[in-house]
């Protein structure tokens, strides 16, 4: 059925991109569907679903085999499960965790780059991504969508399946917890 529907796309970049994604992922994919749904057919229905998302979003693709997109084909899928399993009424408590996904957002450098500064940014991103593991799943999918991949609310909405208002209230009070982990930590906010 995925296949199927890869084949339909009528833009031959797009569909590209997409079959490269299924290659790449669709394992991937489906043991993280399965991981949270426990039940073939249900993951199957969540990684097409997650196929459907993707393809509507498919500009944020463009580079399938970057650590980047492979964070975001998690959370799609990831998300795309959840979204089953609530309508299922079932629980489990098994998530992709962002330590997956750190290495994903370190700066590229040339050779014009300041070294110093680089290790500086990396650390503040270790820093970062430290206090972003110790917030909700829900909270980390909007940080990532919103600051990693620069998604706009109304498109993290989409994804997430819930209403911009949402994406808006969990993305506040995520900054929110993120000034509390980092306060913890030693880190105020600079005024």
């Amino acid at each position: 059925m995925i296949l199927a529907f890869i084949q339909a796309i009528q833009d031959e970049t797009q569909r590209k991109i997409v079959e490269d994604i299924y290659d790449l992922y669709y394992k991937h994919m489906y043991a993280i569907a399965n991981n949270i749904l426990k039940n073939h057919h249900d993951a199957l229905d969540a990684v097409q679903d997650a196929f459907y998302n993707i393809s509507d979003t498919v500009d944020m693709f463009k580079n399938p085999k970057t650590q980047a997109v492979a964070a975001l084909v998690s959370i799609y899928t990831r998300n795309a499960a959840l979204n089953i399993y609530n309508k299922n009424k079932r629980y489990s408590k098994r998530f992709v965790s962002i330590e997956d996904m750190n290495d994903s957002y370190l700066p590229t450098s040339d050779e014009s780059d300041d070294i110093l500064q680089l290790l500086v940014d990396h650390e503040a991103a270790n820093i970062v991504n430290q206090a972003i593991s110790e917030l909700d799943d829900i909270y980390k999918d909007v940080i990532q969508l919103k600051y990693f991949h620069h998604m706009r609310n109304i498109d993290i909405a989409k994804v997430l399946h819930i209403d911009v208002n949402m994406v808006n209230g969990r993305i506040f009070r995520a900054k929110n917890q993120l000034r509390k982990i980092l306060g913890k930590l030693g880190y105020e906010r600079k005024t």
